[in-house]
């Protein structure tokens, strides 16, 4: 008998398959985006579809997974699916190369004759990955995909604390001294500062420290 596959994707059908089809999203979007730069308008818009698609397609399905499934085995494996495809699509919205490429598209007769969806694809593209840094040197451009990293692991451990809280308490209310949510002490320190020696503390493990975040605390 076929075992039902989730979200209607062909292979996911356990946890384990969600960051092995992740990697796979990864290894397609590469391929198509491989020489990207060199191509005209109209086949950068496709590429960049495409990659899209796939990537958006296995990363959305984890996403909502990974908040809604009540099984840890789901949430880890979907999370593990979130930051895979999260890391690559961080590191494109980086490169160089691929963004000179959109700014020589736009500048060519091709461009101008592209549907005006296609042209709004590419400029607005091209304007993200200049909110994004891609200007920035490449040492910056490493802290910054650091930081976005420590701030998908820190916002998504406060959810996930928070609703493991709010099953446990199963309705009941809480006092302020347990309304919150344990956090690594690791992720938070660079974003406190010399605020984080106010917060609570407590062991999670060998050498590892977490911290209390009070919800909404000014700490």
């Amino acid at each position: 008998r076929q075992r039902a596959r989730l979200f209607d994707i062909e292979g996911l059908e356990a946890p384990k398959d969600f960051p092995r089809l992740a990697r796979q999203a990864v290894k397609a979007a590469k391929d198509e985006l491989r020489g990207v730069h060199l191509k005209p308008p109209g086949q950068i818009v496709a590429a960049l579809d495409n990659a899209s698609n796939g990537l958006c397609r296995i990363a959305d399905a984890a996403e909502l997974c990974r908040n809604v499934h009540p099984s840890q085995d789901y949430i880890a494996h979907a999370s593990e699916a979130v930051q895979e495809v999260a890391a690559y699509m961080g590191d494109v919205n980086l490169d160089r190369e691929v963004y000179d490429g959109m700014r020589r598209a736009e500048d060519t007769e091709e461009f101008k004759a592209l549907s005006s969806e296609a042209r709004s694809v590419l400029h607005h593209m091209r304007v993200s990955m200049e909110h994004e840094g891609v200007h920035l040197p490449d040492a910056e451009k490493a802290a910054c995909l650091q930081l976005l990293e420590q701030e998908q692991h820190l916002s998504f451990g406060i959810v996930q604390r928070q609703e493991v809280l709010r099953r446990s308490l199963d309705g009941v209310g809480t006092g302020a001294e347990e309304d919150g949510a344990w956090v690594p002490r690791s992720s938070v320190l660079e974003a406190l500062g010399q605020g984080e020696s106010r917060l609570r503390r407590r062991s999670s493990g060998p050498g590892g420290e977490e911290v209390f975040i009070p919800a909404d605390s000014a700490c």
